[in-house]
């Protein structure tokens, strides 16, 4: 998905100097890898919510197609509905909240804040969401 704006800052895409500032960082500080995680989270979450809406597309596409029919399929058809909207919905919303957490960090930091400390990667987790 394109990225979108939220409090200024790019919800997608890798993290810059804001506008204005296209000498890098400030004199002394450094990247908050803390927002730029935030950033990152709601970038994967988007991609994620347009790939499940792909997904369910499809199977809405296929069963008005005639691939089942009848008062189960009707059924089944209203439950796959409700569920793709819940959770495109929570993904949505989790990306928001990440963009919204990010826009209340500063993109700079002391070298010493514990927010410019990029926490390691967990066994089972993906860094970036690559």
């Amino acid at each position: 998905m394109a990225g979108r704006v939220v409090g200024g800052l790019a919800v997608a895409g890798p993290v810059v100097a804001e506008a204005g500032n296209g000498a890098g960082a400030p004199a002394g500080l450094v990247v908050n890898e803390r927002r730029r995680a935030l950033l990152t989270a709601a970038a994967v979450l988007d991609r994620g919510t347009a790939e499940i809406a792909t997904a369910f597309d499809g199977l809405a596409a296929a069963l008005d197609a005639g691939a089942w029919a009848g008062p189960a399929a009707e059924l089944w058809a209203g439950e796959l509905a409700r569920t793709g909207t819940t959770i495109r919905r929570a993904l949505g919303d989790t990306a928001l909240s990440c963009a919204h957490a990010a826009a209340s960090q500063p993109e700079w930091v002391a070298p010493g804040d514990p927010r410019a400390v990029r926490s390691p990667a967990r066994p089972g987790s993906l860094r970036d969401g690559r």
